[in-house]
């Protein structure tokens, strides 16, 4: 699924979601037929039981890319957007105030949105009326 929506990234958003809802959302509806057939059979504590549980209940959500040719399939984007905080943890346990830790909130935001649109962060950061570059 992922290779064919791949080929429509550069169709509108309306094509892209058209051509979603031809190709992938026959595909999808049978995933989730077959999840619902499996998990029944499954032991219900199990790893494999917990999965498709969880993806039959995030259903709704999980075929949102089928009708908005604008979603991605995957939050792949999202992650990555948010790696260098998760990341970044270990170093703020030693900040000790809330200022501190909301300066460093601002500053990762920032510098985050600057990566998201502009790939020259230190430009972006110089541009930044009340920068400290």
């Amino acid at each position: 699924m992922f290779h064919l929506d791949e080929k429509w990234k550069d169709l509108s958003k309306e094509e892209r979601e058209k051509q979603r809802q031809l190709v992938l959302k026959p595909k999808v509806d049978d995933f989730f037929a077959w999840a619902k057939a499996k998990v029944i059979k499954l032991p219900p504590k199990g790893a494999i039981a917990e999965g498709l549980k969880y993806c039959i209940n995030q259903k709704k959500f999980l075929r949102v890319f089928l009708s908005n040719g604008d979603v991605p399939m995957d939050n792949n984007l999202a992650e990555r957007s948010i790696r260098p905080l998760t990341l970044g943890r270990k170093n703020r346990v030693n900040i000790f105030s809330e200022q501190g830790a909301e300066a460093s909130s601002i500053l990762y935001s920032i510098v985050e949105t600057a990566k998201a649109n502009n790939p020259r962060v230190f430009d972006y950061l110089e541009y930044t009326p009340g920068s400290a570059c």
